[in-house]
C-alpha cells in the first residue's frame, strides 16, 4: 500500500478534538464514548450501529500522573482514545537515556493504532505514559481487527503508516522532507522471516520503522559477522545503489514493520536528498569496521551532534562502543575500560586531529577528526586487543600513523613507483622522508622536491600523508571565451558544505567537538585570489589531473571556477571542452600555490601577463573589486592578436566603474610588443608597488630580467609560469 499524507484531515481532527473536549465530560458514558468517537477522523466514518457496537466493548482505565501506559517493544495490544488528562509519547534510543518526546496528547486525541494494524499484535516502537490524572477508553485488537473489517480499513492503516513515517523522522536520520513523495510501501515481517538472503539481486531498501532486523554474512576468512538493527535504521541500501547481488542473510527480529523502496524509487530519492547521500556515505565507510564479530548498530548523538553509533560484545565480557558524527570527520572508538590509559596526541594544523588511548602496549580507545586511511586498521588492533609496539607508538608521535611495515618494509615494487614525474620522486623516497617525521605536504616538497614543478602530483602526496585530498564537485556550466578558451563552473556537492563555509550559506557555529579533539572551525574550502588547484576527471577509464588557477571570488561566488585553454594535444583540456557534463566523475584538489595577492594599503599591484597567464590577473581584479574597492591594479595583457583577448566587455566594465584598476592591451602580432620602457615606466609611476608577472617562459623571462635592471627587490617579484599543459607553476626569484 502507498504512504499517503492529508494535513487538511489532520487539522479536521484537531478541531474536532478541541470542540469535543467542551461536552466530553457531560452525559453518559456511552454518550461520552460516542462523542469522542465521533471527534476522530479515524471513526467518523463508521455507521451509528458500527459505533454502538464499539462503544459496548470499551471499558475506562484510570491512571495517576506518571504512570506508565506501556513501554517501547512490548506487545501492542489496545488502542487508546483519551477522555481527559495529558500522554506523553516518548522513544529512547537503544542504548540510550535521554528521552526523545514524539507528541503530547490531550483529552480527544488518540494513540497507539499503529501495534494494532496487524493481524497479530505487534511490539510498540514508543513508549508512553500521563502526565496528569488521566482516563483512557481502550479498544483491545481483536475488536479492531473488526473495525478494520469495514470500509474504514484503509483510511485506519493509512494514517497509522503515516504517524509511523513521523516518529520515524523525529528520532531517525531520514528528514521527514526526504519521505514527501508517495514511493514507499509498508511491509511486515514476523520472528525469523527471511527478508532477503545472500547473492540474491539487490532490487529493494529498507527504513525499519518498528521492530528489529539481523543481518549475518560470512567474510573472505569464513568467520560470520552479525549486525543488529533497530527502528529508525537503513538497510539493504549499498547493494541497490551499487547494483550487486546481497553479501548476507537479513531476518527480523521479533515483528518487524519496514518501509520498502524499489531500486529506481530510492536511486531517486538519495539523488533528491543530501542527507540521505551523507547517511549512505557514512554507513559505506563504517560498515568495513563494523564487519568484525557482533555488533549492535543504532543512531544517537556524539558530542551533541548526530551520529551513527555501534556497540560491540566481545569475549570475556569486553565491551567497545563507536560514534561516527553524520557529515563530519569525526570519530571516536572506545573500550569500556579507559581510566588508567594513557593518552597519545597527534596533530597537524587545524585538519588533522588524532588521539589514541593505550594501556600495557594494547589499544583501547581511538578518536579523530579528519580523515585518516589507517581507522579501519586501528579499530581492528583495539577489537581484537593486538599489542602495539614502543617504536609505533613514537612513529605515530611523529606521523600520524601506526603502521610501521607499510613505510619500513615497502615492496620493493611500490618503492620504485613515481610519484613525482617532474621531479623522478618515488614512493620510496617519500616514505623515507615521513618515517623521519615528515608529515605535511609542505616539508616533503622541501625535502624531496616532489610537486615543485606542476604541482598535479600533490594531491597524490596528501593521500599518502593520510589526509583528504580530493573533493567531489559538479560540473554545471561552460562558457566560451574565445574560439579555443573557455571558463568552466562547478559546484561542491550538498554534502561537502557545512555551516559557515565555502559561500557563507550560514553562521559557523561552536560545537563541544571543538574542545574535546581540540579542533578550531575552519572552512574545508577556502582559498585565496591566484591560488590554483588540481582538478581530476575519470577519462577513458583512468583518473587524468591538471593544474589551473582559481578565477572565481573567494567569499563572494557559490561555483568553483577555471579558464582553460584548449591545448591541441591536450588530453585533459579537449576532454573538458568537448566531453565534461554534470554526470561527470570530477574532483578538485585543496588549493595550492603562493602567487597570491595580499592587498595593503598604499602598495599598488602590478601584473604583467601573456595568454592564459591572465588568469591570476583576473582573479586579482574580481577579488578586488568584490573587497578591496580602494586597492589600485594596473593589469599589462599581452596576445597574439586581438581575437586572443578574454573577457574584454568585463574588463571594460571594471574599469569604468573603477578609476583605481586600469589595463592596458597589447596585441604582439601589430607589433605592440611589451617593452623595457613600458616596464620602466611602470617601475616609476607606480612606485613601491608589487610585481606579478604570468605567462610562458620567455615572457616571464623577459620582464623578471628588465625588473632586476630596475633595482626591484626580490620580495616584490611574484612569478607564476604557464607550462604547455596549462598548469600554473610557482618560481622562486633568483639575483
Amino acid at each position: 500500500m502507498k504512504v499517503i499524507y492529508s494535513k487538511q484531515q489532520n487539522l479536521i481532527q484537531k478541531i474536532k478534538s478541541w470542540l469535543v473536549k467542551l461536552s466530553i465530560r457531560f452525559g453518559g458514558q456511552d454518550a461520552s464514548i460516542q462523542r469522542l468517537l465521533g471527534s476522530v477522523y479515524l471513526f467518523d466514518k463508521l455507521t451509528n450501529e458500527q459505533k454502538r457496537l464499539v462503544t459496548k466493548s470499551i471499558q475506562p482505565i484510570y491512571y495517576e500522573s506518571g504512570e506508565t501506559i506501556f513501554k517501547q517493544n512490548s506487545d501492542g495490544d489496545n488502542f487508546y482514545l483519551i477522555k481527559s488528562g495529558v500522554v506523553s509519547i516518548y522513544f529512547v534510543p537503544p542504548e540510550g537515556n535521554t528521552e526523545i518526546v514524539l507528541a503530547r496528547l490531550e483529552a480527544g486525541d488518540f494513540f497507539g493504532e499503529q501495534a494494532l494494524l496487524g493481524s497479530l499484535p505487534e511490539k510498540r516502537n514508543a513508549s508512553a505514559k500521563t502526565l496528569a490524572k488521566t482516563t483512557l477508553y481502550a479498544i483491545s485488537h481483536s475488536v479492531y481487527q473488526k473495525i478494520l473489517n469495514s470500509n474504514v480499513g484503509d483510511i485506519l492503516k493509512k494514517i497509522g503508516e503515516q504517524e509511523l513515517l513521523e516518529n520515524l523522522a523525529a528520532f531517525g536520520p531520514i528528514q521527514s522532507s526526504v519521505l514527501k513523495n508517495d514511493l514507499g510501501e509498508v511491509l511486515n515481517y514476523s520472528d525469523g522471516q527471511v527478508i532477503f538472503k545472500a547473492r540474491e539481486a539487490a532490487d529493494r531498501s529498507y527504513f525499519i520503522l518498528s521492530g528489529e532486523v539481523v543481518i549475518e554474512f560470512l567474510a573472505q576468512d569464513a568467520s560470520a559477522h552479525r549486525t543488529e538493527l533497530g527502528a529508525g535504521e537503513l538497510f539493504g541500501e549499498l547493494g541497490v545503489l551499487e547494483q550487486i547481488p546481497r553479501t548476507g542473510i537479513a531476518i527480523a527480529k521479533g515483528n518487524l514493520r519496514l518501509l520498502s523502496f524499489k531500486g529506481d524509487a530510492f536511486r531517486k530519492l538519495c539523488k533528491e536528498s543530501p542527507e540521505l547521500q551523507q547517511l549512505v556515505r557514512e554507513l559505506k565507510n563504517l560498515y568495513p569496521i563494523l564487519n568484525q564479530g557482533s555488533v549492535k548498530l543504532y543512531h544517537s548523538k556524539f558530542l551533541n551532534l548526530k551520529s551513527i553509533n555501534a556497540r560491540y560484545h566481545l569475549e570475556e565480557g569486553r565491551l567497545v562502543t563507536t560514534s561516527k558524527v553524520i557529515g563530519m570527520p569525526i570519530f571516536a572508538m572506545s573500550h569500556s575500560e579507559l581510566d588508567a590509559a594513557e593518552t597519545v596526541h597527534f596533530s597537524r594544523g587545524a585538519d588533522i586531529r588524532r588521539r589514541l588511548m593505550i594501556l600495557h602496549h594494547k589499544l583501547l580507545g581511538v578518536s579523530c577528526f579528519g580523515e585518516w586511511d589507517e581507522l579501519g586498521e586501528v579499530c581492528g588492533l583495539i577489537l581484537q586487543q593486538d599489542k602495539i609496539s614502543d617504536e609505533q607508538i613514537e612513529f605515530f608521535k611523529k606521523t600520524g600513523k601506526l603502521n610501521l611495515a607499510k613505510c619500513k618494509i615497502l615492496p620493493s615494487e611500490q618503492r620504485n613507483e613515481t610519484v613525482c614525474f617532474c621531479m623522478k620522486v618515488s614512493k620510496g623516497t617519500i616514505y623515507d622522508a615521513m618515517s623521519q617525521g615528515v608529515n605535511n605536504l609542505g616539508d616533503v616538497i622541501k625535502k624531496t622536491g616532489a610537486g615543485s614543478v606542476c604541482g598535479t602530483c600533490q594531491p597524490r602526496i596528501v593521500e599518502l600523508l593520510g589526509m583528504q585530498a580530493w573533493t567531489a564537485v559538479r560540473f554545471i556550466e561552460k562558457i566560451p571565451l574565445t574560439s579555443n578558451i573557455c571558463s568552466f563552473r562547478f559546484l561542491l556537492y550538498p554534502n561537502n558544505l557545512k555551516s559557515g563555509e565555502f559561500g557563507k550559506e550560514g553562521p559557523q557555529t561552536k560545537t563541544d567537538s571543538s574542545s574535546y579533539l581540540g579542533i578550531t572551525d575552519s572552512a574545508p574550502y577556502s582559498y585565496q585570489p591566484g591560488q590554483h588547484i588540481v582538478i581530476q576527471a575519470m577519462i577513458s577509464g583512468q583518473f587524468v589531473s591538471r593544474s589551473y588557477t582559481l578565477t572565481s571570488v573567494p567569499d563572494r561566488d557559490r561555483f568553483i571556477e577555471i579558464t582553460v585553454k584548449r591545448e591541441p594535444q591536450g588530453a585533459f583540456s579537449n576532454w573538458l571542452f568537448d566531453q565534461a557534463n554534470d554526470s561527470s566523475l570530477i574532483r578538485i584538489s585543496q588549493p595550492r600555490g603562493d602567487f597570491i595577492l595580499t592587498p595593503e594599503p598604499d602598495v599598488p599591484i602590478v601584473c604583467f601577463v601573456g595568454g592564459i597567464g591572465v588568469t591570476p590577473a583576473l582573479a586579482f581584479a574580481r577579488y578586488l573589486v568584490a573587497h578591496f574597492k580602494e586597492s589600485r591594479l594596473h593589469i599589462d595583457y599581452s596576445c597574439k592578436t586581438d581575437k586572443d583577448f578574454i573577457l574584454m566587455e568585463e574588463w571594460k566594465s571594471m574599469t569604468a566603474a573603477q578609476k583605481n584598476i586600469t589595463i592596458q592591451l597589447r596585441a604582439t602580432a601589430d607589433h605592440h610588443r611589451l617593452s623595457e620602457d613600458a616596464i620602466d615606466q611602470a617601475c616609476r609611476e607606480l612606485a613601491g608597488c608589487k610585481f606579478y608577472v604570468c605567462g610562458p617562459k620567455d615572457f616571464e623571462q623577459f620582464v623578471v630580467k628588465y625588473l632586476k635592471m630596475c633595482q626591484i627587490p626580490t620580495d616584490r617579484i611574484k612569478v607564476e609560469e604557464f607550462i604547455h599543459a596549462g598548469s600554473p607553476v610557482s618560481r622562486t626569484i633568483e639575483i
